[in-house]
This record gives structure tokens, sequence and C-alpha cells, in this order.
């Protein structure tokens, strides 16, 4: 009785571990291997969306230009920032 416990019990662990050989070699093997060949090559490019802007067009036109700031900006840049100054000038 004690061989045949022995015996069951050494089939048992054979067909666990060839299980365990088979499902290694079919799935885990596989996965890896995609893994290195497919998604490491690509990482990069995964995270250049989240660096770089989607290219769109242009959001300035001409039609957008507003001339009031335009000239309202040249005004105080000029104004501002002149050589003439309203101070005294000392004579």
């Amino acid at each position: 009785m004690a061989a045949f416990l022995a015996g069951a019990f050494f089939a048992a662990a054979f067909f666990a571990g060839a299980f365990f050989a088979a499902f290694l070699v079919a799935k885990v093997v596989p996965l890896f291997f995609s893994f290195l060949l497919l998604a490491v090559p690509l990482l990069p490019a995964a995270f250049l969306g989240a660096t770089l802007p989607p290219r769109r067009a242009l959001t300035f036109f001409a039609a957008d230009f507003d001339l009031a700031a335009a000239f309202f900006g040249a005004a105080f840049f000029a104004r501002t920032f002149s050589l003439r100054t309203s101070l005294p000038q000392p004579s």
C-alpha cells in the first residue's frame, strides 16, 4: 500500500510539474518575448503623445488681428519708453 501511495504521489507531482512546464512554455514565455519584441521598442512612442502637442492648423489668422490693441500697444510703448521725457530739463 505504501508503494502505491508513493507512486501515486510521484505521478501526481510529475503531472503537476509537467502541467506547469507546459503552461510556462505555452503562455508565459510567449508573453515575455512579445513584450521584449513589441512593447519595449515601442515604449518611447507611448510617451510622445504626452510630451508633444498634436499638430493642428494655426490658430492665428489675419482677420483676427486687433487694430485697437496694436494701436494702443504702440502708443503705450512709444509714450513709456521714448527718449523724450516729461521731466523738466536743466537749462
